[in-house]
């Protein structure tokens, strides 16, 4: 069971001196509350930007750091706000027996009551918010939610309330990236654990590419991200080692065919940051680039990540190899796991042209885009 509650955002919950709470039943899942499709004040979407942002909150100070990120993204893209937290079964040893229903009832007003404090935080003014309270298993509550609701990113933390884990990510944010068709925006745990009253603010945005329009694909995001916020983006690109067949060792020629494999990828990489800072460099922020040269790009862009103040990573959940039977590429798999700042994991809907087809038209592909509203 799912209930959703819309909030204006110019007042408070509940009916509260700041605000009201307005309901309704969506007709086919019986839920109380709004459909983001159809409501008539949606505006049109550009492709690619996210209107509809899903935060995932189990009332641990680790996922209470996603507000700050919530807030500041929402505001840029101009996006709906959903809370959602679910209600799961407490773990008992020994047989299952059913619920104490006086205590379940007890938990659901306190979740409720969790629920209108976060919308009630004075970040949120000037935003459509709205909370969702399911009761069930987490990840399979999330992600039937995320479905139905036409959500188009989800923010989460990488640990909750059961705590860190050996691995990088927590069972649940593992499932939800995995099960996720949208984008998703991972907060380390290890960032500020305190309620915000002060949005997120960006001010070095950091744009892994590969060449391809995969990686490409995250360019509109981190554009209006980048207008909203005055911040720099970063255009990164890591040359990586090349890779000879070798039973035995290298000879001179073998080195020699290293260096001018290397040289060459330098050189074309170089053009390409170039042609891809010059396609944004109307628009109202500044962007630079960074060639790395050290053969390891999960290596290298982590370092990088860490040395060069960087507090935000927008890039494509998988590159160049396009492979979609995994959740997240290589790249994207490690940086989730060892970078301590948000990584924002684009993936885009349309199937990618050619590159002969992209050099024949200045529009590329949808998905590669820039906002109309930033392009005009």
């Amino acid at each position: 069971m799912v209930e959703d509650t819309r909030i204006d955002s110019t007042t408070g919950p509940h009916g509260s001196p700041r605000g009201r709470a307005t309901g309704g039943t969506d007709s086919e899942s019986g839920a109380t509350g709004w459909r983001v499709p159809g409501d008539p004040e949606t505006p049109q979407p550009d492709k690619g930007i996210p209107h509809h942002l899903l935060v995932c909150l189990d009332r641990s100070p680790e996922s209470e750091c996603l507000i700050r990120h919530s807030a500041a993204l929402a505001k840029a893209w101009q996006a709906r706000v959903t809370f959602i937290h679910v209600l799961e079964p407490i773990a008992r040893e020994g047989p299952p027996h059913p619920a104490d229903a006086v205590d379940w009832c007890l938990r659901r007003q306190e979740a409720r009551r969790y629920l209108a404090e976060i919308m009630s935080i004075s970040i949120h003014q000037d935003l459509k918010i709205q909370m969702a309270l399911a009761e069930g298993r987490a990840f399979e509550e999330i992600q039937a939610w995320s479905k139905s609701n036409a959500v188009d990113l989800m923010i989460l933390s990488t640990h909750g309330e059961k705590g860190r884990t050996d691995c990088g990510l927590s069972g649940t944010a593992y499932k939800l990236i995995d099960g996720s068709s949208g984008s998703v925006l991972v907060v380390p745990a290890s960032e500020t654990r305190e309620v915000p009253t002060a949005e997120a603010s960006y001010k070095r945005i950091l744009v892994p590419l590969d060449g391809s329009l995969h990686a490409e694909s995250a360019l509109p995001i981190a554009a209006q991200v980048a207008a909203a916020h005055g911040a720099e983006i970063v255009l990164a690109h890591v040359v990586e080692a090349p890779q000879l067949m070798r039973s035995r060792l290298p000879t001179a020629a073998d080195r020699a065919l290293e260096q001018a494999v290397v040289e060459r990828n330098e050189s074309v990489a170089r053009d390409y940051l170039t042609e891809t800072r010059n396609r944004l460099e109307d628009l109202r922020f500044e962007v630079v680039t960074y060639l790395g040269r050290n053969g390891n790009p999960r290596e290298e862009l982590l370092r990088f990540i860490h040395d060069e103040a960087i507090d935000l990573v927008v890039l494509s959940a998988h590159g160049a190899t396009g492979a979609t039977d995994r959740a997240l590429g290589s790249v994207a798999a490690h940086l989730v796991a060892h970078a301590r700042v948000p990584l924002l994991l684009s993936r885009h809907r349309t199937t990618p042209r050619l590159r002969e087809d992209r050099a024949s038209s200045p529009s590329y592909t949808e998905s590669a885009r820039l906002p109309s509203a930033m392009t005009a």
